[in-house]
């Protein structure tokens, strides 16, 4: 299964947040729900992988399950005048 990407313009940088396979021996946990990302062989999951910025700046990589990267609303840009 091939990764997919969305980008977010914002100002003058990009932010994106790319859809992969969970890999065996992944260890991230879910930025949204804190529950760890699990491999399950033959299940074919997928976690979003995602850079955040805060005013333009890269701040951090975060990690999600596909469904809670949705309800958290793809933060993939913080303004801090916000």
């Amino acid at each position: 299964m091939a990764a997919s990407i969305s980008t977010i313009e914002s100002g003058s940088s990009s932010s994106h947040a790319i859809f992969r396979p969970v890999q065996p021996g992944n260890w991230q946990g879910c930025y949204h729900c804190l529950e760890t990302i699990e491999f399950v062989p033959g299940a074919g999951r997928t976690q979003v992988t995602c850079k955040t910025y805060r005013d333009g700046t890269w701040l951090q990589v975060e990690h999600y399950h596909p469904d809670c990267y949705a309800e958290s609303g793809h933060p993939t840009y913080v303004d801090s005048a916000a």
